[in-house]
């Protein structure tokens, strides 16, 4: 299995073995293969994740003039001891310490390999959790809906507190129809109508 390596080590091993480089888009070397027909990219980061050196040991990438353009990219997202590895099928693999600027490394890895810039738009990034990226979008979409209902249940509030009081209740009998405060009647009440109401 391949292993996570320091980039000076990496690098120095690319050179013994005839490698060229040239500097890509954002932190991305691209490297040559003696042969002139081999290219692949490493990112210049401390330590770089075992993804990106087996890229650059066992799967030797075609120019980027072979390689199809397509409008949008899908990106897995994989963790490991330093952060995520980007992985993006048919261009290579890269890496972040956090998740945040994935999809712009992912892009400057397009921008290297590819020769075309593409924005962060065109990048679906899918964060691969071991099964629980399904229960964080779940958990996502529930609190979603709490909002939802939170805010729907706020404007119904105001709307029977502004009621009752147009029926004539005072802000203390309203509180205790309501069950709430007499000061959290006022609140609805000024929230409703844009100004204050006493008892």
């Amino acid at each position: 299995m391949v292993s996570s390596m320091n980039y000076w080590d990496l690098a120095r091993a690319l050179r013994r073995h005839g490698c060229t480089s040239r500097t890509g888009m954002g932190d991305h070397e691209v490297w040559y293969c003696p042969c002139g027909q081999h290219m692949t990219v490493v990112t210049r980061a401390h330590v770089v994740s075992p993804g990106v050196v087996s890229a650059g040991e066992d799967s030797p990438r075609m120019p980027a003039e072979g390689v199809v353009e397509v409008t949008t990219y899908k990106a897995h997202a994989r963790r490991w001891d330093h952060g995520w590895e980007i992985h993006l099928n048919g261009i290579g693999v890269t890496q972040v310490r956090t998740l945040d600027p994935a999809s712009q490394q992912a892009c400057d890895l397009i921008a290297t390999m590819v020769g075309t810039e593409v924005d962060t738009d065109h990048i679906d990034l899918v964060i691969d959790l071991g099964g629980l990226e399904a229960r964080a979008q779940d958990a996502l979409e529930l609190t979603q809906e709490a909002e939802n209902l939170r805010q729907c249940a706020a404007r119904g509030i105001r709307e029977v507190t502004s009621k009752l009081r147009q029926a004539g209740l005072s802000v203390t009998d309203i509180a205790f129809v309501l069950g709430v405060s007499r000061g959290r009647v006022s609140q609805y009440l000024a929230d409703s109508t844009g100004g204050s109401q006493r008892a």
